[in-house]
């Protein structure tokens, strides 16, 4: 039982994450629209780091069981983990905030029809990786597809024992979301980018995956956060018919869970096995290590980590010695029976604990947030166009930022040279190549003037 000196240290501290949200989501409504990165930074930090910790203190537990394994936590430890949220929100907007970059999307308007962004070097790689991905998945790997599409358990372990395949289903579900957003938001063909929205959800649901089904809806997002440009309309929006979609998503989730597991949820036999809890949804896996590195069973590293972060990128066929990665480190030291792919996630918030100790985590927060900050600078000098920035940032950008709490920032470093490496090159190969196809074709076309 609480005393009362805990319960009004508790409410203070929730009161004070309260404050210091809302601080956070008016800062960046203010600069990006309704859909921020700030409000993303919120809402999912209250999900993955204080909804576990805030509903076992209301329920009076101090337990839960993941996937057969028991996660314990004291009541000391839950508050904690509310107060290091706290901190490591704003630490973590701070550092983009100071690393100069800003989307502010929501200001783009459509220019002549869209004319002045179509036929661009970057429109036309995201058309040759969504054909390549597409010709790839749909044609050479139908048949890890079909495996996929048979099950939940089939296409968790084609996900993971096929990297190739892995590697194509995220390319594909990435470009088909950027492709979306360019004939929303820029194009104004509010009917193929709504068709590539439903196509990406369904293949998400037909798969049993959430992720393409996330990347698939950010084109509708990002075309409500550019509709959306009034402040009395957007608060309404934030204050209103935000907080009731996310309590509706949240009630979903589960429902999908149950929906892998081959439960009808269209009949009343749902509600047999409905239950929704925090600790049975998505923040409940990385919790387990977040857990379990509170405890101390992780050496400090003091920012040595992200050294050793970098030694995990070179291949281990060139490298075989090289060091695991945080997941993979803690999955096989508390996993019994460990192998390849098995695993429940790795806590964003774990890694801050790692580098940096119990009381200075939100430096983990403030580093990655200033680096998440300079590598989309960087992103918008190479591309040398806003909109295109943009574009990315408003589908690809949020989605990693939503992935970004399910595993260490590593992950996120590899996801984001995943897609833009090939990006990049089919850039530079389309600005090189336009010029000489321009070239080869202007005779013709002056010999059919002069004709």
């Amino acid at each position: 039982m609480y005393s009362f000196y805990d319960l009004i240290i508790f409410f203070i501290i929730l009161i004070l994450y309260l404050a210091l949200s809302f601080c956070v989501i008016r800062h960046s409504f203010r600069m990006e629209g309704v859909f921020s990165t700030g409000l993303l930074l919120v809402l999912l930090s209250t999900i993955y780091y204080v909804s576990i910790p805030l509903e076992l203190i209301i329920a009076h537990g101090n337990d839960y069981y993941v996937a057969g394994v028991h996660v314990k936590i004291s009541d000391y430890d839950k508050v904690f983990l509310i107060y290091n949220t706290l901190i490591s929100i704003p630490a973590f907007y701070i550092g983009y905030i100071l690393s100069g970059y800003r989307s502010d999307f929501y200001n783009i308007r459509i220019c002549n029809g869209g004319n002045l962004f179509k036929n661009s070097s970057f429109e036309t790689s995201i058309k040759v990786l969504l054909f390549l991905s597409s010709i790839s998945l749909f044609f050479f790997l139908r048949s890890e597809l079909l495996v996929s599409m048979s099950g939940y358990s089939s296409n968790y372990s084609n996900v993971y024992n096929n990297p190739l395949y892995s590697y194509t289903v995220f390319i594909f579900t990435a470009s088909l979301s950027i492709y979306a957003c360019f004939k929303l938001c820029l194009h104004d063909c509010k009917f193929l980018g709504i068709s590539m929205v439903f196509f990406g959800v369904v293949f998400g649901i037909l798969t049993s995956d959430k992720n393409p089904i996330l990347i698939s809806m950010l084109p509708l997002v990002a075309k409500v956060n550019m509709s959306i440009v009034h402040r009395r309309t957007g608060i309404f929006f934030l204050i209103v018919i935000l907080p009731l979609g996310f309590i509706a998503l949240l009630m979903l989730i589960p429902a999908f869970s149950l929906y892998r597991a081959g439960i009808d949820i269209f009949s009343f036999e749902l509600f047999k096995y409905y239950n929704f809890s925090f600790t049975s949804i998505d923040p409940a896996g990385p919790f387990v290590s977040l857990v379990e590195t509170l405890r101390g069973g992780e050496s400090l590293q003091l920012g040595f980590q992200y050294v050793k972060d970098l030694l995990v990128l070179i291949p281990r066929s060139v490298f075989p010695a090289r060091p695991f990665d945080l997941s993979e480190q803690f999955a096989r030291g508390f996993i019994q029976n460990w192998q390849p792919g098995l695993g429940l996630g790795y806590s964003f918030m774990a890694e801050g604990f790692v580098n940096f100790g119990r009381y200075f985590c939100f430096l983990h927060f403030f580093i990655v947030g200033f680096f998440w900050g300079c590598v989309w600078r960087i992103i918008r000098l190479f591309l040398k166009n806003k909109a295109h920035t943009d574009i990315l940032y408003r589908t690809l950008g949020l989605y990693l930022i939503v992935l970004m709490h399910r595993g260490p920032s590593l992950s996120l470093v590899k996801m984001m040279l995943h897609f833009f490496v090939p990006l990049c090159v089919l850039i530079v190969l389309v600005k090189t190549f336009r010029p000489i196809l321009k070239t080869v074709g202007a005779p013709s076309s002056l010999f059919d003037k002069h004709a």
